[in-house]
């Protein structure tokens, strides 16, 4: 348990329920020195600014005439893949454990420290 009182468990996949929202809440929250917690949730800080950021570039391709329904496709199946990852994150993390998203997860290693 940390010192906010939120067991350590809760706040590992908290931090992936609302994407980077409940990433910079728990981050913000966590008192506690562990930097499991905090992996956590800049993984989670990481994946949303990652998914936005996709998805975005993808919404300017969207009026291109011939391939913007492409595009819209590709958007819908980046939203798809997001939430699988935001899913495995979740289960990982009451397991006990992180699921480590390439590129991601080494990005929220550097900031957890």
């Amino acid at each position: 348990m940390n010192d906010n009182g939120i067991p350590d468990k809760t706040a590992r996949w908290l931090a992936y329920v609302a994407s980077f929202i409940t990433g910079i809440i728990v981050l913000g929250m966590s008192e506690s020195k562990s930097t499991e917690i905090k992996t956590h949730a800049w993984q989670s800080i990481w994946l949303g600014i990652v998914a936005i950021v996709v998805s975005i570039v993808l919404q300017i391709f969207d009026w291109l005439p011939v391939v913007g329904n492409l595009f819209k496709l590709l958007e819908g199946f980046v939203g798809l893949i997001w939430f699988l990852m935001t899913l495995v994150c979740i289960i990982s993390a009451v397991d006990g454990k992180i699921f480590k998203i390439p590129g991601i997860h080494k990005l929220a290693e550097k900031s957890a420290s």
